[in-house]
């Protein structure tokens, strides 16, 4: 019979990892997995359009922290324990060769998210885990001589189970969260966090797929709020690098704002705008019989030249030749102060990403357990913490996941409460 009893709260990335983990280091201990839908890591699944974009190639522990607009500090020791190259070796070991792509994201060599899942469930099965679906649970209540001692969870059909240990990895579920706050959690209210800008005005229509690199951003009347990257046009606005980067980090001021603001961009933030003046001066004695819609300045794909040109009220049809010193101080102001009205977000499809869940105050992160609650821990996205693109929310998974396991069963026993 087995000494101890976990219960980990969610399928997914970290929740598997941590019951892995917790069933390796304890192989005397009873691990139990709960997921509320029809299927185990379902983000796995779909994540990198199928390819699952596993971590990131960077190992510095502080430069990986850095790509977290919420737990930057808090993560710098968890990856010193913890980090991407300890990921890379795990599943590396467990027989999924991986590849680093040039942009340092990190994918298996198949390109197929199923050899994750698979070397996932694999280890959970060999290490003795119990995998159940199709279970919700939406009570947590803390041991108490009522429950002697035990941790008592509560399923949304009325089931009920006890455990000495649970590792709360259910991302953001709502039901989750709502029953830590009722044992006195906090919980920072959920807001989007990786998204894209919707446009409804003509400057973006038609350019769907179009991508421009190193361009400025910022948020008209916020300073603070600014950005530089490669930036991409898609049905519903704009996306990118350096739009996601934004979203993300200034995830609660959008929030705030309804999504409806100003965004200022600079297509061309290392060239002045003295140099686009003589440049423009170029274009008019080189191209005088052809017209300033059709023929881009500085390899500006020729679709989004042409939607510049008219945000910049140039006739259409006007020739080089004909053209004034008016006509080139308008495109000059375009490209280096479009500005453009933001009427909305829209989600990236494939890796949602939310901000907000339990408080980092109330988390020991060595341990990942919480400061509140001995037996009672915490991995993955049901954290306030969330990254950038490119593998690191998977990455933090893995840490948060791979702590809380190595850790559950050092946290003291329930003790009666002196009356």
């Amino acid at each position: 019979m087995k000494d101890k009893k976990i219960v980990v709260i969610g399928g997914g990335a970290a929740g598997f990892f941590s019951a892995i983990t917790c069933a390796e280091t304890f192989p005397d201990a009873e691990v139990h997995i709960f997921e509320k839908s029809a299927n185990f890591l379902n983000k796995v699944r779909i994540s990198g359009g199928g390819r699952c974009n596993v971590t990131n190639g960077l190992e510095d522990p502080q430069l990986i922290a850095s790509h977290f607009p919420r737990g930057e500090k808090e993560l710098i020791g968890p990856f010193t324990k913890f980090g991407t190259k300890e990921t890379m070796e795990w599943f590396t070991n467990r027989g999924v060769p991986l590849k680093i792509e040039d942009d340092n994201r990190v994918f298996p060599q198949a390109d197929k998210s199923k050899k994750i899942i698979d070397a996932l469930v694999k280890a959970a099965t060999n290490a003795g885990v119990f995998m159940t679906l199709k279970t919700v649970i939406d009570q947590i209540i803390p041991p108490s001589e009522d429950t002697n001692g035990k941790w008592k969870l509560v399923s949304a059909d009325k089931r009920e189970f006890t455990c000495d240990r649970v590792i709360v990895t259910a991302g953001g579920a709502p039901q989750i969260w709502n029953s830590l706050s009722k044992i006195g959690v906090e919980i920072e209210k959920p807001v989007p966090s990786l998204f894209t800008f919707l446009v409804e005005e003509r400057v973006a229509d038609g350019l769907a797929g179009i991508s421009f690199n190193d361009v400025e951003v910022q948020v008209v009347g916020h300073k603070r709020l600014k950005n530089t990257g490669d930036i991409l046009f898609t049905h519903w606005g704009l996306s990118g690098p350096v739009i996601l980067k934004l979203s993300s980090v200034a995830a609660r001021q959008f929030s705030r704002m309804g999504y409806e603001f100003k965004l200022h961009i600079d297509w061309f933030p290392e060239i002045t705008e003295e140099k686009l003046r003589r440049e423009l001066e170029r274009f008019r004695r080189l191209y005088r019989r052809k017209m300033m819609d059709t023929e881009p300045l500085f390899n500006i794909p020729k679709k989004m030249w042409a939607r510049l040109v008219e945000k910049a009220e140039i006739p259409t049809r006007l020739r080089w030749a004909y053209s004034k010193t008016e006509h080139s101080e308008a495109l000059i102001k375009t490209l280096k102060n479009t500005i453009i009205e933001i009427t909305g977000k829209s989600p990236n499809k494939d890796e949602f990403v939310t901000c907000g869940g339990v408080s980092l105050s109330e988390v020991d992160f060595k341990t990942m357990q919480s400061t509140r609650y001995p037996g009672l821990f915490f991995a993955g996205e049901v954290l306030d913490i969330d990254g950038l693109t490119g593998g690191f929310n998977f990455q933090a998974a893995w840490t948060t996941g791979y702590i809380a396991g190595k850790s559950v069963l050092s946290a003291p026993a329930y003790v009666k409460e002196a009356e």
